[in-house]
């Protein structure tokens, strides 16, 4: 870094760091120029001269600042005030008769204030140089007289540091806006870089995760034919049936598997579309001689993995043994599933009703039943039962994310 290189600050704003760096070359600029003012003022008088060597203690002492505070909203601030108060002033008070170059100074302090402390801070200073030139030109005390060759000559040498000022400044703005689009293509370049190798990432691993769920899904289904094909050396017909329960359960979460599989979303699974797919496999399985109508409704769109598989095993016992047990001797019956929000949060109600007549009501000692309360158990829930016209099951239960 050299000794008119601009310090390093802590900016992490790219506006803000190019609000710096504009401070510090506009100082080290006018710390230059400000020498041509000060000869222009010797050309006139030692009061104007006096004014010029104040104006460039100015940049000179902005500059020491910055490398100090490595900040620029104190010397902004400040030359914007003074830039304000100070041009009005000498231009009231008639310290000098070139006007005009006064005026230019009051358009560089505006322009500072814009380019740096933003809208509202410059709006205020076009405010209060506006009042001044007001204020100016409603003066009766202004005279007119004809400079001489020297006032010309000084006239001269300060508009041409007043307009090298203010071309400096549009053309330090110009550079900072293409320096900070620049930066920001090459962000937007880098940007689109990563979301591409995220992107192909994720779609690896989607790719893979699908893979995992199709051979869990056919390593379960071949699980579920070993069982079927056991079943049929098997010859006491509770053995058989017993069999056939298990190979249900299974199938029930091979079917969470395929469902994962076939979803863009694997993380979610539509509910209520899953329930229909189990519900008609069972009915496919246990009930081809009857018509049974299922009513499935759902208010919740998913629910967590760790939630679903408890819910669909104990989906599966309660219909296994209402196809087993509930229907028997009738042509056609109906099923209801309802899944609701519940009044607790995180919490979902699970409602199961079957419109059969039970010859005999579940042994409480039962695999299916003490499965179904160790699920309950599982998902920190509740569950009562009732059998007024049909069993009726409702459950409250946790959603597991």
């Amino acid at each position: 870094m050299t000794l008119f290189s601009p310090p390093q600050t802590n900016y992490t704003n790219y506006y803000e760091q190019g609000a710096f760096d504009l401070t510090w070359r506009y100082n080290m600029f006018m710390s230059f120029t400000y020498i041509l003012l000060i000869v222009a003022g010797a050309i006139v008088n030692s009061q104007v001269t006096f004014l010029g060597f104040l104006c460039w203690l100015t940049p000179i002492s902005s500059l020491l600042m910055l490398r100090l505070l490595k900040r620029y909203e104190f010397v902004a601030y400040a030359q914007v005030i003074l830039g304000s108060i100070v041009t009005g002033l000498i231009l009231n008070l008639n310290l000098v008769h070139f006007h005009v170059v006064e005026i230019v100074f009051m358009m560089i302090t505006v322009l500072y204030a814009f380019l740096t402390l933003r809208r509202k801070i410059g709006m205020i200073s076009l405010l209060i140089q506006i009042f001044w030139i007001a204020l100016f030109a409603m003066s009766s005390d202004v005279q007119h007289e004809s400079p001489a060759l020297s006032s010309k000559i000084a006239l001269l040498i300060a508009l041409i540091v007043a307009l090298s000022l203010f071309g400096f400044l549009i053309i330090e703005f110009l550079q900072l806006r293409k320096t900070t689009e620049g930066r920001f293509v090459e962000i937007n370049r880098n940007l689109t870089e990563v979301n591409h190798l995220v992107n192909s990432q994720s779609q690896e691993k989607t790719v893979m995760l699908k893979e995992i769920h199709h051979r869990v899904k056919n390593n379960l289904q071949v699980i579920s034919s070993l069982l079927r094909l056991q079943s049929y050396e098997i010859e006491e017909e509770a053995s058989r049936v017993h069999f056939q329960d298990a190979i249900n359960r299974v199938s029930a979460m091979a079917l969470i598997h395929e469902k994962m599989y076939q979803n863009e979303n694997l993380s979610q699974i539509d509910l209520k579309n899953y329930i229909e797919s189990l519900a008609l496999d069972l009915v496919q399985t246990h009930a081809r001689d009857i018509l049974i109508k299922l009513d499935i409704s759902s208010e919740i769109k998913e629910l967590g993995n760790d939630s679903l598989v408890p819910v669909a095993l104990i989906l599966n016992e309660l219909m296994t043994n209402s196809l087993k047990h509930a229907f028997v001797g009738k042509r056609e019956g109906l099923i209801e599933v309802a899944i609701m929000k519940a009044e607790r949060p995180e919490y979902f109600s699970f409602v199961y009703k079957d419109g059969g007549e039970w010859k005999s009501s579940p042994k409480g000692n039962s695999f299916g039943l003490e499965l179904i309360a160790t699920l309950t158990e599982q998902l920190d829930g509740e569950v009562s039962r009732s059998y007024d016209n049909g069993t009726r099951y409702e459950f409250i239960l946790k959603n597991l994310k």
